[in-house]
């Protein structure tokens, strides 16, 4: 792959403040640009997905397998989740405990399967004509509340609760953090780390930081932004931490600082996936917006390294998958369709990354009838990726949602509306959505509504789509797509080399052609 990718020019003036250029990072040709992205400032996104996408997700081909017919009950809930308990008691052995296995056909049940110990995957069967098993809850549901119905999903793979794991003392950052996509940290020399630590890295804003957003006045408090990023120190020399992925915030101590501290990471459930199955809810027929009925299909919490592939959905009220305080999952070739419920907020997020969550890739995923298609909650960390995903007949927005998420990709995303702005008293006070997320080779048909926090960013990078009013983003190449195609399969092909990403992606992404939507064959 050729280090010096084509980019138009559009303007060098912006050019510069977006990629914050060294020396000899621009070289002007003609009509065309070209930028040295090893040598620019652009944050390093390509540590999101199962194991950092530095494996595949696994096959399981050999691994104990339990199988299940529909066999004419009426409700499965008790054999499905008699079948998972029993999985679940089994040892771990190379990572995984046993896969529950459907055979074709349709399951029906009342109440959530649980997934609670790692190494525990349900999967369906796939017949000779493509068709895969479904699960059908088919009980009505009376919430007490918008909190519950977002609670509760047809699958829950759920950890341990972490109240608070962090272990020993906390020693000051000493040196300002000024820039996103950082990996060194400088602390006081006082510390006890040693080299393979995990450690949070705790960013602790002060009312400075609030005043310079000019968010208290939609109720926004600087102790409510004290966000953790989860590290593990690649190197140590004396007061000089290096990362072993980067971080995607300014940590300045004018705003308040931040300090280093362990934490235990031992309570996350592990290499659990569901895969290969069509969820379906029943709903008052007639009705598009009953909403007394299940709302999610699958909640990951707590969990790391898990994996949600082959997905369907239809007829539920908020989300395929929601990822909460969950890290280095890879959600792909899913599909969310025929949303039921009211058109309004707290509803159809269909891929949707939750607070705490970070390292997170969703990929050839599509959506239709949703609102916020691929979004992501409050006080996010990075780093997240969205690639090569397209959504039909949104009714609402893309991008960061509400308070502060920072560090994700959105790579090769076609949707409606694609945004990243101040939302001031929208929703309870969402303020500004989101910093230092980069938009690459987008396509918004209805439009791009970016804009840049004060001393931050969102990078617009190869956007197709008009931008709208106020929209004053760092751009470079609007209205033409740039090179290379995907900035996280090119990042990741640069860490780990050409050959080992061939098994991440489909051979359709690894091709240089842009406009990826019309060649991916999504499930629908």
């Amino acid at each position: 792959m050729n280090n010096r990718n084509v980019i138009p020019i559009l303007g060098i003036y912006f050019l510069l403040l977006i990629i914050g250029c060294k020396k000899n990072l621009l070289d002007i040709s003609g009509k065309e640009t070209y930028i040295d992205l090893e040598t620019s400032n652009i944050p390093d996104f390509s540590y999101a997905g199962y194991m950092m996408s530095e494996r595949p997700l696994p096959v399981l081909e050999d691994i104990f397998t339990v199988t299940v017919s529909p066999d004419n009950l009426s409700d499965h809930t008790t054999l499905l989740q008699s079948k998972i308990d029993e999985l679940s008691k089994r040892p771990i052995l190379d990572g995984f405990r046993g896969v529950l296995l459907l055979k074709k056909g349709k399951y029906f049940v009342s109440q959530p399967i649980n997934i609670n110990s790692s190494g525990v995957v349900i999967k369906g069967e796939i017949d000779s004509y493509g068709q895969i098993p479904i699960i059908h809850f088919n009980k009505v549901m009376n919430w007490r509340n918008i909190k519950e119905a977002q609670d509760w999903s047809i699958i829950k793979i759920k950890g341990l609760n972490i109240s608070d794991n962090k272990i020993g003392l906390p020693f000051s950052i000493i040196q300002d953090i000024d820039q996103a996509g950082s990996t060194h940290i400088s602390i006081d020399k006082s510390h006890s780390f040693v080299k393979g630590d995990s450690i949070m890295i705790v960013k602790t804003p002060n009312d400075n930081w609030i005043t310079t957003l000019n968010t208290s006045q939609y109720g926004w408090i600087s102790s409510e932004y004290h966000v953790e990023s989860k590290r593990v120190i690649k190197d140590l020399k004396e007061n000089l931490i290096t990362l072993n992925i980067p971080l995607y915030d300014k940590i300045k101590n004018n705003y308040g600082g931040g300090y280093v501290i362990k934490y235990n990471s031992s309570n996350y459930i592990f290499n659990c996936g569901v895969e290969n199955i069509h969820f379906i809810s029943s709903y008052l027929e007639g009705n598009n917006e009953d909403e007394t009925h299940i709302w999610s299909s699958i909640i990951l919490e707590n969990a790391t390294n898990c994996w949600v592939k082959k997905v369907k959905t239809e007829n539920l009220a908020f989300s395929l998958v929601s990822l909460i305080n969950s890290s280095f999952c890879t959600i792909q070739d899913c599909s969310a369709i025929n949303f039921k419920s009211k058109p309004i907020g707290d509803r159809r997020y269909p891929y949707y990354i939750g607070q705490f969550s970070y390292g997170n890739l969703i990929q050839r995923c599509f959506a239709s009838s949703g609102r916020h298609d691929f979004s992501t909650g409050a006080r996010l960390t990075g780093p997240n990726v969205f690639l090569d995903c397209l959504s039909e007949n949104s009714l609402a927005d893309s991008g960061p949602h509400h308070r502060w998420a920072v560090g994700t990709l959105y790579d090769n995303i076609s949707s409606n509306k694609i945004y990243a702005r101040n939302s001031g008293e929208f929703g309870s006070g969402h303020g500004w959505t989101g910093a230092f997320n980069l938009f690459w080779n987008n396509r918004a048909s209805f439009g791009f509504l970016i804009q840049n926090p004060p001393d931050a960013m969102n990078w617009l990078i190869g956007s197709q789509g008009r931008l709208l009013e106020n929209s004053i983003p760092y751009t470079i190449s609007h209205g033409r797509n740039v090179s290379p195609r995907s900035l996280f399969i090119y990042q990741l092909s640069k860490r780990l080399g050409e050959n080992k990403v061939k098994t991440i992606f489909t051979d359709v992404q690894l091709l240089p052609e842009n406009e990826i939507w019309t060649r991916i064959n999504y499930l629908r």
